[in-house]
């Protein structure tokens, strides 16, 4: 018979025994847990990796089939909302230093709020990316410098995290972006990269072929409009003896052809120091220099020391732009993308008394901008024709 020690020492071995075999079993279970969650990663893996393709399928469709850009814009949000859930994607346009309204499906009117937002590289993130032509990546909106003067806007959304991709052309200008943003701060993925960069390179195609085909369009649309113009002014010519009614015709098919509000014509007197007005097309009516009543002002200066803006484009030759008419101070560019100058027309220290009040004239009119045309003879500025938009 086995003694009370040894019955102990017999309990104590079994003890461990099972101790032993149950921290053996407590490992086997772990490790099928770390398995089984890698089965359900690779299983969500592929998962988006099928809703991606189909996605991209369908996107590549719409493309193929000429389908609305807003359409496609918002079914590429609607994909990577899908294939990452919890996400709101937004898809913003540059336009000149701006970001306007893309696609944002799933936040309409946090769009409506961004919708205008001047791009800057040291604010925002959207903003950011369009500036700097790279990724950029929030983790955390609150800790952000870049959003320090917008936290408001961000919790009013709901958003905590946000990534942004720059949507380029072939030429490597940047055409928008493309937003990610999160309801809690995180980071991305390189699976997420992948993704976005997928979608983005579908976007930028998308945009790049619409505006394709609109300036095709566009090109189509003008030469129609230019013969249409140059039939119908050399059927004046030939029939029309009168050389304001000729003017008159000439005035008319303009506006019809550029949709604009109205129109102005301005000659030049090459041994005075003036532009003077010579007939305005306005409200359906045609009318002389000397047939205008109320007309605020009906000469312009040419000389470099009385105005620097009008002799400049008498000088160049070039076209300019009148903008923000509806502004205190508005803005004239001569010339075109990075060769253009931009003025002042008014300043506070020095207005232009005149100015002033041809802009406040034309402001009640509905005018907002005008573009100047400037008439060459023999490679010299004999005049302006200034086409007024509303």
């Amino acid at each position: 018979m086995k003694t009370q020690l040894e019955e102990t020492g017999d309990a104590v071995r079994n003890d461990e025994s099972l101790r032993l075999e149950l921290e053996e079993s407590r490992r086997e279970l772990e490790a099928c847990r770390r398995r089984l969650a890698q089965i359900d990663e690779l299983f969500e893996v592929h998962k988006q990796s099928e809703t991606l393709l189909h996605g991209e399928k369908n996107i590549t469709e719409m493309i193929a089939r000429g389908d609305a850009l807003q359409a496609i814009l918002e079914g590429s949000c609607r994909l990577v909302e899908q294939a990452l859930p919890e996400s709101l994607a937004i898809i913003l346009l540059l336009d000149g230093k701006r970001l306007r309204r893309g696609a944002a499906p799933s936040f309409p009117k946090y769009m409506a709020e961004v919708d205008g937002f001047e791009i800057d590289p040291a604010v925002g993130t959207c903003s950011a990316a369009a500036a700097r032509k790279e990724q950029v990546i929030t983790s955390d909106i609150a800790k952000d410098a870049h959003w320090a003067g917008y936290l408001d806007l961000a919790a009013r959304h709901g958003l905590k995290a946000g990534w942004a991709t720059p949507v380029l052309s072939s030429d490597n200008q940047v055409l928008g972006t493309f937003g990610l943003y999160w309801p809690e701060p995180r980071g991305p993925t390189p699976e997420h990269l992948q993704i976005i960069n997928q979608v983005v390179r579908l976007v930028a195609f998308a945009i790049e072929r619409k505006r394709s085909q609109d300036a095709v369009s566009e090109s189509e649309h003008l030469a129609q409009g230019q013969l249409k113009a140059l039939t119908r002014t050399l059927d004046a010519l030939a029939q029309e003896s009168n050389p304001d009614r000729l003017l008159e015709h000439v005035l008319r098919v303009i506006i019809e052809q550029s949709a604009a509000h109205s129109v102005s014509v301005w000659g030049r007197d090459h041994d005075a120091a003036w532009v003077d007005l010579i007939a305005v097309f306005q409200n359906g009516r045609f009318q002389t220099s000397k047939q205008v009543v109320g007309y605020p002002m009906t000469r312009l200066p040419s000389s470099t020391e009385r105005s620097p803006i009008w002799s400049e484009i008498l000088r160049t030759g070039q076209y300019a732009t009148l903008e923000d008419l509806d502004q205190p101070i508005a803005k004239m560019s001569i010339g075109s993308g990075s060769d253009a100058k931009w003025y002042p027309v008014t300043n506070e220290t020095n207005p232009d008394r005149a100015m002033l009040l041809h802009q406040e004239y034309l402001r009640g009119l509905g005018v907002r901008s005008i573009l100047f045309m400037p008439m060459l003879i023999a490679g010299c500025v004999a005049g302006l024709i200034a086409i007024r938009f509303g």
